[in-house]
């Protein structure tokens, strides 16, 4: 018998109550995985990126998207203030 064995012979609750607190976190970390995976969909969707490309293009992707626009900002900006 081993120690885990014998705890959880001693302290049957307890095992039970921590046994389902790490099937919940589990079940919490696999929905999280599942809504961060569509979302990466969705933007790679929207940039017009396959669907197999890899998550070093995407964030590259979305970082020249984001230079881009400031820049736009920024030339906007100077446009305005003349």
């Amino acid at each position: 018998m081993t120690n885990l064995h014998f705890a959880a012979a001693l302290f049957p609750q307890h095992t039970k109550a921590g046994a389902d607190a790490l099937l919940t976190a589990a079940d919490n970390a696999a929905a999280e995985t599942a809504r961060l995976q569509h979302f990466r969909t969705q933007v790679a969707e929207l940039l017009g990126i396959p669907a197999n490309a890899e998550d070093t293009f995407i964030l590259n992707e979305l970082d020249h998207l984001c230079r881009r626009a400031e820049e736009c900002q920024h030339d906007h900006q100077g446009a305005r203030n003349g």
